[in-house]
């Protein structure tokens, strides 16, 4: 697929459903990815742009230095018409015949979720990938202009006497487009995290094949499940199993999420990396204002509340409360929704 179809069809993607829409400058920082085994991105500098526009700074993982790949304009993509808020930023690179095309949206923790679609060409005999991950805000962007602004242009530079030879190019390196030479320039900003902040870690997130999911009996318990993964257990209804599998097709959801899988105390779903708004006709869903939600202790034990409505009960584990408080904020959780209620983990969630 060339690129410009994968751009439509992604933003199309995106437009449908996810967290509510965002202040431009929740997006504006440094922004660095805590996993070197995640994508070739090393970190992002997102700055303001033009009007409808930011712009984006990416530096790609190269050694011994990151590859500054210099700075393109963003696009800014609103909820809908009406919107004046920002929820989706876009933005394309290219080297050597390599496109790299970027979608950014706000992610669980203060992170920043990135897509990218690699396109090599029609002439290049590899195959088009896409790859994802978070980076966390780890400063101002401010500081990377300065640092930028610092470094005069080439053209700028006046010897001083007689011309010295020019200096020997540095060898290859290997980076995010492949093999790239001496002609990257290279400014180091923002490279250290937060403590203890692994952004890939902070949802736990199985993807699974929907195309690919179906309603058995395994040992008299109704299941949902794909080719390798137990995704619900229904028990003894085969009714609410295929009302499951008939939500998870609606939907067209990709990733099952838990905020702790072990006593799944809180069970959502996620289609390209979003959680959608648009509700199916005749669901059984409680709606909340996820404004309200916040973590409180309660006779030593961490509760979640949406007002005086309780949520759950994470026993002694703030952290899992926090994260849970985290995931509804950031992605406007407005409805809990039961495949049956009789189950605790058969439960989804829609956003405003």
């Amino acid at each position: 697929m060339r690129l410009g179809a994968m751009t439509l069809a992604l933003v199309a993607v995106l437009a449908t459903g996810g967290p509510a829409a965002a202040a431009t400058a929740d997006f504006l920082g440094i922004w660095t990815n805590g996993d070197a085994d995640n994508s070739g991105i090393a970190r992002l500098v997102i700055s303001p742009g033009g009007p409808g526009e930011v712009n984006v700074q990416l530096f790609g993982r190269c050694q011994p230095q990151d590859c500054d790949w210099g700075t393109h304009p963003a696009g800014l993509y609103a909820d809908d018409p009406a919107s004046t808020d920002t929820r989706t930023i876009v933005t394309e690179f290219e080297m050597g015949g390599v496109r790299k095309h970027l979608v950014l949206h706000l992610a669980v923790g203060g992170a920043l979720r990135f897509e990218v679609l690699t396109d090599f060409g029609a002439d290049v005999a590899r195959n088009d990938y896409s790859t994802s991950g978070n980076v966390a805000r780890t400063g101002d962007w401010r500081a990377a202009v300065q640092v930028a602004a610092a470094v005069p242009p080439a053209s700028s530079v006046v010897p001083a006497g007689p011309a010295s030879p020019p200096p020997a190019s540095p060898p290859p390196r290997s980076g995010w487009f492949g093999d790239v030479g001496g002609g990257s320039s290279f400014i180091g900003v923002g490279s250290a995290l937060p403590p203890g902040y692994v952004p890939s870690r902070w949802e736990e997130c199985t993807p699974f094949n929907l195309d690919q999911t179906r309603v058995a009996n395994v040992d008299g318990d109704w299941r949902v499940a794909d080719f390798s993964h137990r995704l619900l257990n229904l028990g003894s209804s085969r009714e609410a199993a295929q009302r499951a599998l008939a939500v998870l097709a609606y939907y067209h959801f990709d990733e099952q999420c838990f905020v702790t899988r072990g006593s799944v105390q809180m069970l959502y779903w996620k289609r390209a990396g979003l959680v959608p708004k648009n509700q199916m006709p005749g669901q059984d869903c409680d709606t909340l204002d996820p404004a309200t939600v916040k973590a409180v202790e309660q006779d030593g034990a961490w509760k979640v509340v949406a007002g005086a409505r309780p949520l759950f009960d994470f026993d002694e584990n703030k952290e899992a409360a926090a994260r849970a408080v985290s995931v509804i904020r950031t992605y406007k959780l407005s409805r809990q929704c039961f495949f049956a209620r009789s189950h605790q983990s058969a439960q989804y969630w829609l956003s405003q």
